[in-house]
């Protein structure tokens, strides 16, 4: 009985690596921590800064998860990015990155259903490379996403970790338009 239970469990969406964060999840902007830190670890300009922090003010930041047995989708949409990254559990996925003759490296994996883990080494224009992990945990039984993200520049020998917060929300209705 167990092993067939344990089987039926396996066959639901949740069951899947990091299928208890599928859904939508709009951030706390009141819960979570600046992306400030992270940006002039990346070398943005202070105007890029305001700019970036404005635009996460006025405007709802939602990702959407989407997973299965194998791999795992995020979109992001924000005033600043509006991004959709495929990932498949364990295989690193290597793409030119914005800065030319340098390529992106990232690669995701998950220890259980509420847990998915992305590190990425980018590169960036001024030849120095961020090396970061961003980890999303399930909380408070399923409705919370606590995204912590850990991330260095060797070059100037700087690491920040900011956590951010996610409540879990109605799918965008731009998703819904595309369903009918």
């Amino acid at each position: 009985k167990g092993s067939s239970s344990k089987a039926a469990a396996e066959d639901t969406p949740d069951a899947a690596p990091g299928g208890v964060l599928m859904g939508s999840w709009i951030l706390d902007k009141g819960r979570s921590e600046s992306m400030v830190p992270y940006l002039r670890l990346m070398g943005l300009s202070e105007m890029a800064i305001e700019a970036w922090t404005k635009a996460e003010k006025e405007t709802d930041t939602l990702h959407t998860i989407t997973t299965t047995a194998t791999g795992c989708t995020i979109a992001k949409r924000t005033r600043v990015q509006n991004t959709t990254e495929e990932f498949v559990f364990g295989q690193e996925v290597v793409t030119e990155s914005k800065v030319a003759g340098k390529n992106k490296k990232v690669l995701m994996t998950s220890e259980h259903p509420g847990h998915l883990v992305i590190t990425t080494e980018l590169p960036l224009k001024n030849g120095a490379v961020i090396n970061s992990t961003d980890t999303r945990d399930s909380e408070e039984n399923g409705e919370i996403m606590h995204q912590t993200w850990a991330a260095a520049n060797k070059s100037i020998n700087k690491e920040v970790v900011i956590h951010r917060y996610y409540t879990k929300t109605a799918p965008p209705a731009e998703a819904e338009e595309e369903e009918k």
